[in-house]
């Protein structure tokens, strides 16, 4: 599998959750957000693993911090909760080791490429007419490229919570922080990938 055909379905299974939304009609919402990601365990598996092919002594290191964005969908079941539909790009990791293998000098290169779709339950509670707290729970169906273009699928637990102000009945703003647990395995690297993001919500009432 290669990312255009991961994209092709992550945007397959958006466009059905655009569908739910506008099927619900007053309780359906679109969205979109953009925020920043970060590996928080990345650095230190992707330099154990280069551990292995270098000689002692070398030096190692993986840009965790990435540029991450999202599209979504969701279904309003009452006042205070919704189920959600998320097409979720979390970054394209980079980084390199320099060193030596038996003596003569070497680079590496190390790349972790993650997106994936997530089925979340997100809980809204209002504090006044304009703003709520939200709290979010879910299964992220996670999808990890590496530096061979070789494809590594799984599913783990995401979880998270903002807050949401809307501005007029149909346009809110809402920031969250969201956590993506156990993304990726010991061969290409294993990570908790952090999410603070923005995002811009469209209700369809």
């Amino acid at each position: 599998m290669r990312i255009k055909c991961s994209a092709v379905m992550l945007a397959a299974v958006l466009a059905m959750g655009v569908g739910v939304a506008q099927a619900a009609g007053p309780g359906g919402y679109v969205g979109g957000g953009l925020g920043e990601a970060r590996a928080l365990d990345l650095n230190s598996s992707a330099c154990s693993q280069l551990s292995g092919l270098l000689d002692p002594g070398f030096s190692c290191n993986v840009d965790d911090s990435k540029t991450a964005f999202k599209l979504f969908a969701g279904a309003q079941l009452n006042d205070y909760l919704a189920a959600e539909a998320n097409l979720v790009y979390l970054g394209n990791f980079e980084g390199s080791a320099n060193g030596t293998i038996g003596g003569s000098p070497a680079h590496l290169h190390f790349r972790y490429e993650a997106s994936g779709i997530s089925g979340d339950m997100v809980g809204t509670l209002p504090i006044t007419k304009e703003f709520s707290l939200v709290g979010r729970v879910g299964v992220f169906l996670w999808s990890v490229i590496d530096i061979f273009d070789d494809v590594t699928n799984g599913a783990s637990l995401d979880y998270g919570a903002g807050v949401e102000y809307d501005f007029t009945r149909n346009v809110g703003l809402r920031a969250e922080y969201v956590k993506y647990q156990d993304i990726g395995d010991n061969n290409i690297g294993r990570t908790d990938i952090d999410v603070t993001s923005l995002s811009l919500i469209y209700r369809i009432r």
